[in-house]
């Protein structure tokens, strides 16, 4: 509910643990009046998480740079894209997050992870490793995502973030192999954030 109490509440009373088909219907609806390329725009912000940037909204679609401002101003004109202060794009509420997800296949999920996964991988600066890391790991990469979340975690117990950083081992932790010798590690590493956390 974007942080409104009340909206919170109702939908928590209405449709428990997912959202409802009538709100759904109706923002699915919002999203099959833009064109073909705009729709795919909106998917790739929904599978980007809260913000997107130019740049990397621009190597994951793959689009030319004029077909992607076209797409990116008709999702904006329909009020289901915003600019944010930073100047980047973001869905402009998280029920049509959720809607637009509820659209997506599987394996569209997965080549969109996928194609995040490679244009972080090749220009680290679009985006925090923890980004790679979650796209990785979602795409199936899970080699990719271990190396990216433990990055992300040194970074993040660095510069104060404990929490963030224990979550992040945690997560590695749970996608490393039982028998992985870089383990013992990572869970020294978890240790320590949680101490300091």
């Amino acid at each position: 509910a974007a942080g409104n109490a009340f909206f919170a509440e109702e939908l928590v009373a209405c449709c428990p643990g997912e959202l409802g088909d009538d709100l759904g219907r109706v923002l699915r609806m919002r999203l099959e009046q833009l064109d073909d390329v705009s729709q795919r725009v909106v998917r790739a912000v929904a599978i980007g998480g809260r913000q997107v940037g130019h740049e990397l909204l621009w190597a994951v679609t793959a689009l030319p740079e004029d077909e992607l401002d076209r797409a990116l101003q008709s999702a904006i004109d329909h009020h289901t894209l915003e600019l944010t202060p930073s100047g980047d794009y973001a869905l402009r509420h998280a029920l049509v997050g959720e809607a637009v997800l509820a659209t997506l296949l599987p394996g569209q999920r997965r080549r969109l992870h996928r194609a995040y996964a490679a244009s972080l991988a090749h220009d680290p600066g679009l985006a925090p490793a923890s980004e790679l890391a979650r796209h990785a790991a979602a795409s199936g990469d899970l080699a990719t995502a271990i190396t990216a979340a433990r990055a992300a975690g040194e970074s993040a117990l660095a510069m104060g973030g404990a929490r963030e950083a224990l979550a992040l081992f945690e997560s590695v932790l749970g996608w490393m192999d039982e028998s992985d010798p870089a383990r013992d590690e990572v869970t020294l590493a978890a240790a320590r954030a949680a101490a300091v956390a």
